[in-house]
């Protein structure tokens, strides 16, 4: 669970080279936990979705059509909360991502802000 603890690495970082074709990585902790830490070092934006299963594809929303894709800013870090069944030594959390150009994203799964 969240805390307020500065981010905790609880597993291998992970790259993902995207570009305007859905890329999905699953990731898997070395422990339980639901946070993932994503750096995008691009010059786009990257638009990602977490699943708990395979096959959920990230989208571009446009202006008259909604879209499963949280946009992540170009050369920025967040840290993002997955869903629970995902991210633990048991299971895996399936990151998807699409961009309109070529970037990477290294995801790093853990704890804290």
């Amino acid at each position: 669970m969240a805390n307020n603890i500065r981010f905790q690495p609880m597993g291998k970082t992970y790259l993902a080279n995207v570009s305007t074709s859905n890329v999905e990585v699953a990731i898997n902790a070395d422990s339980p936990c639901n946070q993932l830490r994503i750096h995008n070092d691009g010059q786009t934006n990257a638009h990602i979705r977490f699943s708990s299963t395979t096959g959920s594809a990230a989208a571009i929303a446009t202006t008259s059509t909604p879209a499963y894709g949280v946009v992540m800013h170009p050369g920025t870090v967040e840290i993002f909360t997955t869903p629970q069944s995902a991210n633990s030594s048991v299971a895996s959390c399936y990151v998807s991502a699409i961009s309109t150009g070529a970037i990477q994203l290294w995801m790093t799964p853990g704890e804290g802000t």
